[in-house]
């Protein structure tokens, strides 16, 4: 992980915006299972989901550099 001068770490975060389907949102098991498989990517660092209107919802993922992120989105 990168290191600010000041010495705190530099993160990576990732910020996106989808609508869902309001005949098909995901149930509370389906996103615990996504939650659950990106706490097993190296680098992760958490993950924030902030609903709007019409099902439109912003996300930001955390992770501890850009390669990290790069890893996740290219596994299998």
């Amino acid at each position: 992980m990168d290191r600010h001068p000041r010495g705190e770490p530099i993160l990576y975060a990732e910020v996106g915006r989808n609508t869902l389907d309001p005949l098909n949102v995901p149930s509370v098991d389906v996103v615990r299972e996504l939650q659950a498989l990106l706490a097993r990517q190296p680098g992760y660092r958490g993950y924030i989901a902030i609903e709007g209107d019409n099902y439109q919802r912003t996300f930001i993922r955390v992770w501890d550099s850009a390669d990290a992120a790069k890893a996740a989105r290219e596994a299998p």
